[in-house]
C-alpha cells in the first residue's frame, strides 16, 4: 500500500475510491474501508476509512465544514490526519488513514487485548503529546474517549481521532462572555459552541453544570480514559454498585441522569487503577480533580510520563497493565458493552416532567440571592387573572386517519397557581413529531426555566430547540414528520407567546381591538428567505423551501433541518383588565377565518371557552377548510368551565 506521507490533502470524488467496504454505523455517520489511488500513478493504492456524517442540519454542516478547516492544518504523528474531503452535497465525508488496529475500546472490551505496563505507559505518552500539540494551538477536543481513538496493527501506536467536535478555545470563552459567563445551551441555534456534547461518563463535572469545555475538561477526559486504558473496566461500570444497577447505569437514561448527579455532586469517579506505579495512580487523581485549575496542563503530563518510561523496561515490568480489581461478574459485564452518545437533552426532559414544581417567581426570589443570575422579569398583580380555557379539533376533511394535529391546555399547570399553558402543533408528513411535541414540551419548559439564568422568554425558545433536537435524536434516519408550534404561557398577568411555523395566537380586547401576538414564518418571507438562503437552501418560485416546505421555521423535518430553524419568535404581553380572550389556533383555521372575523364569532357567542372553540371550528369546516383545524379560546376573567372538544 502506499503511504500517507506521499498523499497532500485533496479535494475527492466518489469515484476516487474503490472496494468500498461498510465497517462501522451509528447516529452520526457511517465509515467504510476503501482503497485510494495514489496521487502518482506507479505508487500502490492506500488503504484508508472513509466517514460520512449524516448532514441532516446546518448544525451538522457546520461541524463538518469547521472539521475539515481545522485538521487540514492541523498535524501531529498522533492525531489521525486528514488525506482529502469531498465537501459537495450529497457526498459528504473525509478520508483518513486506515488504522488496521480499531478503536481502543474494541481493544480492551470486544478483543480483550492484554498490554504490559510499559505498554500502556507508551501509549499513554502519545496520547498526551497529541493533546500537548492540539492545546498548544488553542483546540480543544471535547470528546476524548476510548473510542476515539485509533491504534495500528501491533497495538504500539495509536493516534486520537474524531476531531468533529473540536474548536477553538477563544471561541468557546467568547461565545460564554456573551451568555453571561455561561456556555451556550445546547440547540440547532447555537450550532458547534453549545455545551454538554461529548459522551456522560467522559464529562467533566464543570461541563456538565454549565460551564463552557476547557482544556482542563479535555485533561478529565484524558484521565478517565487513561483509567480504563489501566483497568480494561468500562467507566462507572467497576464501582461497587448493586447488580441490577450496574447493568443499567449505562443503558437506562433515567439512571444516566442519577450518575451524572454523582459524579458532580459526589465527587464520584471509576475505581482507581490497581498494580500500577503510585506516581501514575496520582497522575490520574491530579487529572480528574473537581476544581479545574487544580488539573496539570498536558505539557506537564508529558513530562510525568517521560520520567516514568525513563525508569526502564526492569522498573516497568513489576508493575502490570490492564488489571481488572473487581469481581469477575463486573468484568463480563464490560466485555463487549458499548457507551453510547447519550440523548442527555431527552433524558433531562423526561425527569423534569417528573419533579415537584416551584412558581418562577419564587425560582426569581431564589436566583435573586446570587447577583446578577435572577433576569425574570414577570408582571405580578394582587388582581389575579381568572382564566378559562378550551380546546376544539377536528380531522376536517382529511379523514380521521390523517389527524396529524397535537394541543396543550393546561390551566394551573402541574398545579402552579397562575401559570397557564396552551400550545398547538401542527403536524405534517405523520403525527410523531407533533405528538412528541405535545407530550414533553411541558417537561422541556420545566427543564430550561429552572436554568440559572433563565427568564420565561429564553425558558420558551429552549424548550422549542430542545424537543426538536431530543426528537430528532429519539427518531430513526428514516422518520422525517416534522410540525409547526405555537405556545402561549401565562405567568401571573404576563402572556408569553412563542411560534415557529404558521400557526397564529391573536389578542382580543373588550373595546372590539384584535392584536396578532405571532408572525407566520413562511419561505415566502423576505427575511425568513434570506434565512434560508444563507444557510445553503432554496426556495421555489411556488415559496416553498427545496420545493417542498411552506414553512421555515418548525420542529422535525429531518430533510430541511439544515435548511430551516427551530428557534420561535417570542412576544411578551402584559395582560390588563383591558384583556378579553385569546386564540390559538392552527392555519387550518386561518386560511379560511381572517383573524376580525374570528374575534368576532366569539364576542358574538356565549362566553364559553368550548363553545366559543367549538364554533371557530366549525366555522373553518363550513368554509372548506381541507386541513386538520385545532383551536384554543383562552377568556380572561370569564367563567369557570373547562372541557376538551374533539370532533
Amino acid at each position: 500500500m502506499g503511504s500517507v506521507g506521499d498523499i497532500n490533502w485533496r479535494e475527492l470524488r466518489p469515484q476516487s475510491f474503490a472496494n468500498l467496504e461498510l465497517k462501522a454505523q451509528g447516529a452520526g455517520a457511517s465509515v467504510y474501508r476503501a482503497l485510494l489511488p495514489s496521487a502518482h500513478p506507479a505508487e500502490k493504492p492506500l488503504m484508508v476509512a472513509l466517514r460520512k456524517p449524516r448532514i441532516t442540519s446546518m448544525l451538522a454542516l457546520d461541524r463538518f465544514e469547521a472539521e475539515i478547516r481545522l485538521r487540514s492544518n492541523l498535524s501531529h504523528p498522533n492525531l489521525l490526519p486528514l488525506i482529502g474531503a469531498c465537501t459537495t452535497p450529497p457526498n459528504y465525508c473525509t478520508v483518513s488513514p486506515w488504522m488496521n488496529g480499531g478503536t481502543m475500546f474494541d481493544a480492551l472490551h470486544a478483543k480483550s487485548v492484554k498490554m504490559s505496563f510499559e505498554r500502556l505507559i507508551s501509549l499513554t505518552l502519545q496520547f498526551a503529546k497529541a493533546m500537548a500539540h492540539m492545546h498548544q494551538v488553542n483546540l480543544v477536543h471535547r470528546d476524548l474517549k476510548t473510542a476515539n481513538i485509533l491504534l495500528d496493527e501491533k497495538w504500539q501506536n495509536l493516534m486520537v481521532a474524531d476531531l468533529d467536535l473540536a474548536v477553538d478555545v477563544n471561541e468557546l470563552l467568547y461565545a460564554a462572555s456573551r451568555n453571561g459567563g455561561r456556555a451556550l445551551h445546547r440547540g440547532p441555534s447555537n450550532g458547534r459552541l453549545s455545551h454538554m456534547v461529548g459522551t456522560l461518563v467522559y464529562m467533566a463535572p464543570e461541563v456538565l453544570q454549565g460551564r463552557p469545555h476547557s482544556f482542563a475538561a479535555d485533561v478529565y477526559a484524558f484521565a478517565i480514559t487513561v483509567n480504563e486504558m489501566a483497568t480494561c473496566a468500562v467507566p462507572y461500570v467497576d464501582r461497587k454498585m448493586p447488580v441490577p444497577e450496574l447493568h443499567t447505569v449505562l443503558e437506562t437514561r433515567f439512571n444516566e441522569v442519577k450518575l451524572r448527579g454523582a459524579i458532580v455532586k459526589n465527587n464520584l469517579r471509576p475505581v482507581l487503577a490497581h498494580g500500577v506505579p503510585e506516581e501514575f495512580r496520582r497522575l490520574i487523581e491530579q487529572c480528574w480533580h473537581p476544581v479545574p485549575e487544580q488539573r496539570p496542563t498536558f505539557h506537564q503530563i508529558v513530562s510525568q510520563l517521560e520520567t516514568l518510561l525513563s525508569k526502564g523496561s526492569q522498573y516497568l515490568s513489576q508493575f502490570s497493565g490492564s488489571t481488572f480489581d473487581t469481581d469477575e461478574h463486573l468484568a463480563a459485564t464490560s466485555k463487549n458493552m458499548k457507551i453510547d452518545d447519550t440523548n442527555i437533552i431527552f433524558d433531562e426532559i423526561k425527569a423534569s416532567a417528573l419533579k415537584p414544581r416551584k412558581p418562577i417567581w419564587e425560582l426569581c426570589d431564589q436566583k435573586s440571592q446570587n447577583p446578577g443570575y435572577c433576569r425574570m422579569e414577570v408582571e405580578t398583580s394582587n388582581n389575579n387573572l381568572e382564566i378559562t380555557a378550551a380546546l376544539s379539533s377536528t380531522c376536517g376533511d382529511r379523514g380521521p386517519d390523517r389527524m396529524e394535529d397535537r394541543s396543550l391546555v393546561e390551566t394551573e399547570l402541574s398545579g402552579l397557581p397562575n401559570h397557564h399553558l396552551f400550545a398547538v402543533f401542527d403536524g405534517h408528513g405523520g403525527q410523531a413529531c407533533s405528538e412528541f411535541a405535545a407530550t414533553h414540551f411541558p417537561g422541556a419548559l420545566f427543564r430550561a426555566w429552572s436554568n440559572e439564568d433563565s427568564t420565561p422568554e429564553s425558558a420558551l425558545i429552549h424548550a422549542f430547540e430542545d424537543v426538536d433536537y431530543a426528537f430528532l435524536k429519539d427518531s430513526s434516519m428514516e422518520e422525517n414528520s416534522g410540525c409547526t408550534a405555537l405556545s402561549a404561557l401565562v405567568v401571573d398577568s404576563t402572556l408569553f407567546v412563542a411560534n415557529a411555523g404558521d400557526c397564529r395566537c391573536i389578542l382580543s380586547r373588550k373595546d372590539g381591538t384584535v392584536l396578532s401576538l405571532s408572525k407566520d414564518h413562511l419561505a415566502t418571507d423576505p427575511a425568513e428567505q434570506a434565512r434560508v438562503l444563507a444557510r445553503g437552501g432554496s426556495v421555489s418560485v411556488s415559496g416553498r423551501v427545496m420545493g417542498c416546505l411552506m414553512v421555515s421555521r418548525s420542529l422535525g423535518d429531518r430533510p430541511f433541518k439544515r435548511y430551516i430553524s427551530s428557534t420561535p419568535d417570542v412576544v411578551k404581553h402584559h395582560l390588563t383588565n383591558d384583556d378579553d380572550f385569546i386564540i390559538l389556533a392552527s392555519d387550518g383555521l386561518w386560511d379560511v377565518v381572517p383573524i376580525d372575523e374570528a374575534a368576532a364569532l366569539v364576542r358574538s357567542t356565549v362566553r364559553v371557552p368550548d363553545l366559543a372553540a367549538k364554533r371557530l371550528a366549525l366555522k373553518a369546516v363550513e368554509l372548506g377548510s381541507d386541513d386538520n383545524i385545532s383551536v384554543i379560546v383562552a377568556f380572561f376573567g370569564g367563567n369557570v368551565s373547562f372541557s376538551y372538544l374533539e370532533n
